[in-house]
């Protein structure tokens, strides 16, 4: 008998006083307590020294046996510690009561040692098993809960690296995601950005899921960060080329090419100007819907980080004449089993987008999330789910004021009217005011700054170029006249200025400036041009041209996104 049993102490608790000492005598080997009635077991059991097990006889003056084990078994305390019944009742219904109460076991009388003896030892080595179990069941949950907490971390840093649903909306306003990870973390990632003209988009499967997967999103995340958003590639296969040689050389697969770590990848660019779709995928194909046709373009054969395949990654050109939707995505949706095991399939998907790519982008979204749920059934989701949905629409270039010339007085005022009525049906009032304070101080600047003059009513009035142009959710306002190089370079240096300044320090500026000049007498590249980047949030460019006929030109330009105006 080992000495963890020998040191567990048992309650032996019978009115008997020769039963008492029979059964401590067979259990000499334990610690042992003694109660001749019900309530002095109750004050040992419910006491600091508590027992590990206890022999108790039913019938007793007072408090009898099955009402002691009730009491045990009520309390939190005594609950379970092993009750054994050593009693000469022993009709079946006496046992089922006893039982029923919470016993573990009935001994009858008269008394077996070897019987007591095994008994005992087997109850005490239960509940010593049940409190290991329970020890390592605590620690197992404690061990589960800080990897889950960790997990759960992990995921709050993923999601940080994720543009939200609006910060997408405002690259591709017509557009959803569907993203729903096997795990807490997931190894699917989507990726938007957005560089002049140009707006970047990306399903990203990495391998596997979970944690591994996980971490793979991030290496993809910033290796796209840095080969577009830094390295300035824009070509989409040359982006895929270069971020397979990133991954191999970030995993060293150069060196052990025995590690599969990679990333399957459907890339697309978007030139809003020339309403060209450039796409490349990496084992990953693009799905696209214009004029009610269905088209595919299927990846490359080679999976990003893959040393063992060396191919040069395929850009293909789509020209967007009308509206066209896209779809990327990984292979999650299409490789869900249902409870027949029979996939989702890549054909039932552009079935279902066939027949819903018209709908609104948040209809298409809960359509494709209800037959995904509806097809898996019960069945456990076997890998991350990513699709992207983009609507992309030709912009078209509307001239809203094109004129070169004298800016009198009277054409200004003309302008501006033209201006104001031509934005009415595009944009908002609050918006109209923006762009019409903006036009009219570049129209303020040719009519007093601009070296080639006219006189009117024995004034001089500067001649120049004004031109307004709004394409898509873009505005653009392009002025020059005739300066000097002195001029120029004044201005070019007093703008830049003014450019590298935040909101804050542009409204300090502007209070300086009235302190000593009104506003009225600072036109052009003074107080007007800096309310134009301030409310804006825009820089002016400011660039010239030389040529023989008309000497120095300055060039004035700002690009408006309008999308980031309130109004």
């Amino acid at each position: 008998m080992s000495q963890e049993i020998k040191d567990q102490r048992i309650l032996i608790v019978d009115d008997a006083l020769e039963n008492v000492e029979i059964l401590g005598s067979i259990l000499s080997n334990y610690k042992r307590s003694v109660a001749l009635n019900g309530e002095k077991a109750l004050k040992i059991a419910f006491g600091e020294n508590k027992p590990d097990l206890i022999l108790l006889d039913v019938l007793m003056p007072g408090m009898d046996g099955f009402e002691v084990c009730r009491r045990l078994k009520e309390n939190p305390q005594t609950k379970d510690i092993p009750v054994i019944f050593i009693t000469a009742k022993t009709e079946v219904e006496d046992e089922t009561k006893g039982l029923e109460l919470g016993a573990v076991d009935f001994i009858p009388k008269p008394i077996s040692p070897p019987v007591v003896l095994a008994r005992v030892k087997n109850h005490l080595e239960l509940k010593m098993a049940r409190q290991d179990l329970e020890k390592n069941n605590q620690e197992l949950a404690w061990h589960n809960k800080y990897i889950t907490d960790s997990i759960n971390y992990a995921k709050r840093i993923q999601s940080a690296i994720l543009q939200t649903e609006q910060q997408i909306q405002k690259i591709f306003p017509e557009s959803f995601y569907l993203y729903k990870p096997k795990d807490i973390v997931s190894g699917d990632f989507y990726w938007f950005s957005e560089t002049e003209d140009l707006k970047i988009f990306a399903a990203v499967d990495c391998t596997g899921h979970g944690v591994p997967g996980a971490f793979m999103s991030i290496i993809g995340n910033t290796l796209l960060n840095e080969i577009v958003n830094m390295l300035k590639i824009k070509d989409p296969g040359q982006i895929l080329n270069r971020l397979d040689k990133r991954v191999i050389s970030e995993l060293q697969k150069d060196i052990n090419i025995s590690t599969y770590d990679g990333m399957d990848v459907a890339l697309g660019v978007f030139d809003s100007r020339k309403n060209i779709l450039k796409v490349a995928g990496a084992y990953r194909p693009i799905y696209y819907i214009q004029n009610n046709q269905f088209f595919e373009i299927k990846g490359d054969r080679k999976s990003i980080g893959d040393p063992k395949k060396e191919t040069s990654f395929t850009t293909t050109t789509i020209k967007i004449d009308s509206d066209t939707e896209v779809y990327i995505f990984s292979d999650g949706i299409t490789d869900q089993n249902n409870i027949d095991e029979k996939k989702f399939s890549a054909s039932k998907l552009k079935e279902l987008l066939n027949s819903i790519h018209s709908k609104e982008t948040t209809e298409q979204k809960k359509i494709l999330l209800e037959q995904f749920e509806a097809h898996r059934g019960e069945v456990t989701q076997r890998d991350d789910v990513l699709l992207i949905g983009i609507r992309l629409q030709p912009l078209k270039e509307i001239n809203i004021i094109n004129y070169f010339g004298p800016l009198t007085h009277d054409k200004i005022v003309s302008l501006g009217e033209e201006l104001d009525k031509n934005l009415q049906s595009f944009l908002t009032p609050k918006q109209i005011k923006m762009i019409f304070f903006c036009a009219n101080e570049f129209m303020q600047n040719i009519y007093n700054y601009s070296e080639e003059v006219i006189t009117e009513e024995n004034k001089s009035v500067g001649v120049g170029s004004i031109d307004v142009t709004l394409i898509g959710q873009t505005l653009e306002i392009k002025s020059f006249n005739k300066t000097s190089n002195e001029s120029f370079e004044r201005v070019k240096d007093k703008i830049s200025y003014y450019n590298s300044l935040d909101e804050d320090q542009l409204k300090a500026l502007k209070k300086e400036k009235l302190a000593v000049e009104s506003e009225a007498t600072s036109k052009g590249g003074g107080i007007g041009f800096l309310e134009i980047i301030r409310r804006t949030k825009s820089p002016i460019i400011v660039t010239n041209d030389f040529d023989p006929i008309n000497q120095n030109i300055i060039k004035f330009y700002l690009k408006i996104n309008l999308g980031d105006t309130n109004g």
